[in-house]
């Protein structure tokens, strides 16, 4: 929040609904399912946010998992294969593999 006074920046912390992060950093957004999540945890009305931290972590896991999945996904894409005649000195010792 941004006031010109330490008092203007307290009223609009107590009184103004927080900007969800995809309008304050869109190069930087969360997912949908995320902000949403976010929101409820930052809402003014303590009977609007999760009322345990365990509904707020049963809330975010599912959007957690789908991330994770994702990443894999995108690393192993990315991949550039390894001949199959390439050696695997960490782990295989010296011999031929096709994956390790």
């Amino acid at each position: 929040f941004h006031a010109d006074t330490f008092m203007g920046v307290l009223t609009k912390h107590m009184f103004e609904p927080p900007e969800p992060p995809s309008k304050r950093a869109p190069d930087h957004a969360p997912p949908a399912d995320v902000e949403a999540v976010v929101m409820k945890a930052i809402a003014k009305d303590r009977d609007e946010r999760f009322q345990t931290m365990k509904d707020f972590s049963m809330a975010l896991a599912p959007s957690l998992l789908r991330s994770l999945v994702e990443t894999r996904r995108t690393s192993r894409s990315s991949r550039t294969p390894r001949p199959a005649s390439t050696p695997c000195s960490a782990r295989c010792g010296s011999r031929p593999v096709t994956s390790c």
